[in-house]
């Protein structure tokens, strides 16, 4: 509360201190939607008092005194607006302007209402003079819907589905779709997709979220359903200051009793902190665990004792290398100790005297010292290894953010501050799974060898913050700061019941079960630059952006235990079964950086006619590492049928000349890998209107690529391919059986790919407030694989319970693009719009699963699908919208590596997705209702060797409900209830009507009660 207090009153504060005048801030606009930069606005009473409009087309004019005066808004070859405006002393009133040629007759001018980037109106504004297809979520709307997170507001949008924290566009995989900041690119973090997380922005730091659809030459060509760029909440004009906190509750988690591990004490914000990480020891320095030589146990005896015996030793001759191998150093060593006379140094008898009298004084003490360090290690290791039970709390997120605009030398600076906190649990006691199938004895039908129920947690932790800082340098040049840190800590618990086959069987064995703990931390900070210019004389327009990302997702200590439960539950750890704990890190580093010129001619007042042309560079720089800690002599009984109990470090000890428990670490180079990506390119285009019906926009990206990926050590000592080490190491054991890779060959790609596009817009229908378009789009785009697919590296991923192997071998993909797409708006505010698009892929990247998953290219892919949007007001107050997106797609399917006749749907592909939103909204009431579903078909999310069934995520109904009431002026009441229906995740496979579920889980229903401040 004190800090809440302190925060109101710092508000007040910087409100008071922005008292003075009364000022009149806005934007002019031509009717395409275009800054008009240079426009002047003046006192119609004092023509010498004005200004003129910066590059964005923004002004700002201070009024001296509080009567009502006369604006006069002019710009050459534009029809004048003058608006009579009256700000009060110290009030900032909004005003934007829209001029029209000439030549337009003064009805057709629209003048004023405030108009923000986060509107609907603005959005839909930039939607239909865009030279491009593109859709879009504003923030006005996410309000509406409630979503707290990007990944839930991003369904919304025509033919956009949700995997996950990933999504998918028209149907088609998320491989496809390239997610920015800003327009900026941003690290993945994450081995299965070129994409990032969406779930690590929170919708109150973002003012809208575009997608395009068809491509441009400004814009990267490493995409084919959609290019999508989440922007930022801009700093506002006036004061706003907005506090929000939320409350939730879970109907499968919050109260109940989950099962989860031991917390450490910065788990709440988002981070380990060294409570599970352990500082690792080169492979020079981890201790071994050693069975001493004679030589061993002689530097032993003299670190101990100062007995000299190697010094002594050495003057015969004898060192490390041929000690062992010799009998006279042994017998050499008994006399230097006073137990074998040198007279007797051949006497049998009296060597044999010596030797035992030498176990009897020495063994165990030289043994005990040189295996110290490994004792001491495995001690450091905590005993953690029993998942825990706890009562899950309610769910809890906090959000602030403050803006302004500010004079800085008499000059506007802007700013923004935002920040949230989120915290979040979900638990299912019922999962459940079959992990593989194989084939069975009768051709075409698939057997089982193991299922599994399990009960599973997932607890997340997370906060991001906003600091945006803009300052007009003057009316022509601006420039803007961005920096955003992103930390989310995930924590994965699950207790898994596994049955098979071989286990019903056994009458010995009643259960065999695995612990699982996974902790992930993921931090990233964003710093963005940005700065916008123009030259008055030949009206050129200069942006240059740069982005800097450094990315971290570091999994300390994820644990695997497995045991067996008897018929008398009593609790077993096979021979076999060695536990196991991977700490696993990846950093990843990113520049994006572009400059792009926008120069006007032959111009006409109302029609487009500009050239563009720019060039951008980005480096990605990708490290990865790995180690695996394995726990050696837990075979046997355990100890009072207690995990616990069992892995207490009093075992972690030497008895009797023999080292009890201990941890080994395999040590291989594939662990250690690394990878980048240098992007450079160059693009010229053309935007002209024919007239104000006719509109194209053509232009010709090229891009070259250079890029590389090997393990380190095999980098280092510049090993060719298929070299023998190469090979030695593509073989390696799971504990469960083995895996041959069938390449640790490092991967290279130099190339350069020309890419035109051609977009032309028919105003079939020339009315500012409802004008018809058609679009046709041609666009030649590619998809690269990401570092971590073509990375010669293999490692056991916990959501699949599999290895996931990268391929070298993997080719760009490339495909051609054709939409074409009619919309139709009307005066009231409703829409309609249909789009027809085919896609063409050749070297389509698909998951593959076998003994391991692994991508491979597909020779063709085909992809043709129709999109259906639109927006209709029922009645006063109560407005539906709704988008389906139907899809057919093709593969040729492979066998043995051979393309067959056979054909199966795209991989990550939907053959529909729905979704409809109802609102209800009264302002005079201060009262809005929403209701929203969304569905998508079932998509092809691994692919199987030949004749076994592939893997598909089946259709999920989603119902989310929000209901806003406000308190007052400043005060707003929310309920929100998401996944009202509780549908499950299940993904299946496509056998006997999908009677076996691959995974299936769910999350209940989630119930939030929210309370909101906006001033």
């Amino acid at each position: 509360m004190k800090k809440l207090i302190s925060l109101y009153i710092l508000g007040w504060l910087i409100l008071i201190s922005s008292y003075g005048q009364g000022t009149i801030r806005g934007k002019i606009t031509d009717e395409n939607g275009e800054p008009l930069t240079g426009a002047t606005i003046s006192l119609k009473a004092k023509p010498t008092t004005g200004t003129i409009t910066d590059y964005d087309g923004k002004f700002s004019i201070k009024l001296a005194d509080t009567a009502r005066q006369t604006l006069v808004i002019s710009f050459i070859s534009y029809q004048t607006i003058e608006d009579e405006v009256g700000a009060k002393k110290n009030e900032i009133l909004i005003r934007n302007y829209t001029l029209v040629p000439a030549s337009t007759t003064l009805e057709d001018v629209i003048v004023t209402a405030k108009q923000n980037r986060a509107s609907e109106i603005y959005m839909e504004l930039i939607k239909t003079k865009s030279a491009i297809s593109l859709d879009y979520i504003s923030s006005e709307t996410i309000k509406k819907t409630g979503d707290s997170r990007v990944d839930d507001a991003i369904k919304r949008i025509t033919g956009v589905s949700t995997v996950g924290s990933f999504i998918t566009v028209r149907g088609i995989g998320d491989r496809y779709v390239k997610t920015t900041l800003n327009g900026s690119r941003i690290p993945t973090l994450d081995p299965f997709t070129n994409n990032i997380r969406l779930d690590i922005f929170p919708t109150n730091l973002v003012d809208n979220i575009v997608i395009t659809k068809t491509s441009t030459a400004n814009i990267p060509s490493d995409w084919s359903g959609a290019f999508l760029s989440i922007e930022t909440k801009d700093y506002p004009e006036k004061l706003s200051v907005s506090i929000s906190t939320t409350f939730g509750y879970n109907t499968q988690s919050t109260f109940r009793e989950v099962v989860s591990s031991q917390h450490g004490p910065t788990d709440w914000l988002g981070f380990d902190n060294k409570f599970r990480d352990i500082d690792h020891l080169t492979e020079a320095e981890y201790p071994l665990y050693t069975n001493p030589s004679y030589y061993d146990e002689f530097e032993a005896i003299d670190a101990l004792q100062n007995a000299g015996l190697i010094e002594y030793l050495s003057t015969f001759g004898f060192d490390q290398n041929n000690a062992n191998t010799n009998q006279t150093f042994y017998r050499l060593g008994l006399v230097k100790l006073g137990l074998l006379s040198p007279g007797h140094i051949s006497n049998e008898n009296e060597v044999a005297l010596a030797s035992a009298q030498y176990n009897t004084l020495f063994d165990e003490e030289t043994f005990e010292y040189i295996n110290s360090d490994v004792v001491d290690f495995s001690k450091s290791l905590p005993n953690n290894w029993a998942t825990t039970k706890q009562r899950a709390p309610i769910d809890f997120s906090q959000e602030f953010s403050i803006g302004n605009q500010l004079e800085l030398f008499k000059r506007p600076l802007g700013y923004l501050f935002g920040f949230r906190y989120g915290s979040t649990n979900r638990y299912d006691p019922n999962a459940s799974g079959i992990p593989n199938v194989f084939q069975g004895t009768i051709p075409g039908e698939p057997a089982k060898d193991a299922w599994y129920e399990e009960q599973a947690t997932t607890e997340v932790r997370a906060w991001s913050a906003l600091l945006s800082l803009a300052y007009l340098v003057n009316p022509n040049h601006n420039i803007s700061l961005l920096f955003m840190p992103n930390v989310l800590g995930s924590n994965e618990v699950r207790f898994t019941n596994k049955h098979s086959e071989e286990n019903a069987s056994n009458p010995e064995i009643k259960a065999e079960i695995s612990e699982q703990q996974k902790y992930e931390e993921r931090r990233q900070f964003i710093y963005q630059i940005r700065s916008e210019h123009f030259i008055p004389g030949p009206k050129l327009r200069i942006l240059f952006n740069a982005s800097y990302t450094n990315g971290k997702s570091n999994s300390p200590d994820f644990k695997n235990v497995g045991y067996l439960v008897g018929t008398n539950n009593d609790l077993s750890f096979p021979q076999s079964y060695r536990p196991d704990r991977y700490f696993r890190y990846l950093e990843e580093k990113l520049l994006d950086s572009y400059i792009s010129f926008e120069l006007p001619f032959f111009e006409k007042p109302g029609l487009a006619r500009k050239i563009s042309f720019g060039a951008a560079y980005q480096h990605n720089d990708r490290t990865n590492s790995q180690y695996l800690y394995r726990m050696v002599g837990a075979e046997g009984m355990v100890v009072n049928n207690d995990l616990t109990q069992h892995f207490d470090l009093e075992y972690f000890n030497i008895e009797d000349g023999y080292l009890r428990r201990y941890y080994i670490r395999p040590e291989n180079p594939v662990d250690f890998g690394f990878g980048y990506s240098k992007i450079a390119a160059g693009y010229g285009m053309l935007d002209y209107s024919l007239n104000k019906r006719i509109r194209i926009s053509s232009g010709l990206r090229v891009e070259k690529t250079n890029m590389m990926a090997d393990v380190q050590e095999f980098y280092n000592m510049g090993l060719p391919p298929d070299d023998s080490i190469r090979i030695a190491y593509s073989s390696f054991s799971t504990g469960d059986g083995g895996i041959n890779v069938p390449s640790l060959n490092a991967s290279e790609m130099d190339l350069v790919h020309y890419l035109p596009s051609l977009n032309l817009v028919f105003k079939l229908r020339e009315n500012d407030l409802a004008p018809v378009n058609m679009r046709l789009s041609y666009g030649r785009t590619i998809a690269r694989p990401s570092i971590r697919e073509v990375s010669p590296f293999y490692i056991y991923d916990y959501s699949l319970r599999s290895y996931i192997v990268g391929n070298p071998e993997l080719n760009v993909v490339s495909i051609n693009n054709f939409d074409f797409r009619l919309e139709s708006y009307f005066t009231n505010g409703d829409n309609i719009s249909a789009s027809l698009f085919f896609k063409s892929f050749e070297n389509h990247i698909e998951l593959i699963q076998g003994n391991y998953f692994t991508w491979e290219n597909a020779d063709e892919s085909t992809v043709i699908g129709i999109e259906l949007e639109g927006k209709k007001k029922l009645m006063d107050n109560l407005d539906f919208r709704a988008n389906i997106t139907l899809v057919d797609s093709r593969t040729r399917a492979k066998s043995n590596d051979v393309y067959t006749e056979e054909f199966h749907p795209m991989f990550g592909q939907a053959p529909y997705v729905f979704n409809a939103i109802l609102g209800y909204t009264s302002d005079q009431i201060g009262f809005s209702a929403t209701a929203s579903y969304n569905v998508q078909g079932p998509k092809l999310i691994a692919l199987l060797e030949a004749g076994l069934p592939d893997v598909y995520e089946l259709p999920r109904h989603l119902v989310d409900i929000k209901i806003t009431k406000d308190l007052g002026k400043y005060f707003n009441l929310s309920l929100k209830i998401r996944n009202l229906l509780n549908s499950p995740i299940k993904r299946s496979y496509n056998y006997n009507d999908w009677v076996w579920n691959y995974q299936k889980y769910s999350t209940g229903t989630d119930i939030s009660l929210g309370l909101s401040y906006n001033l």
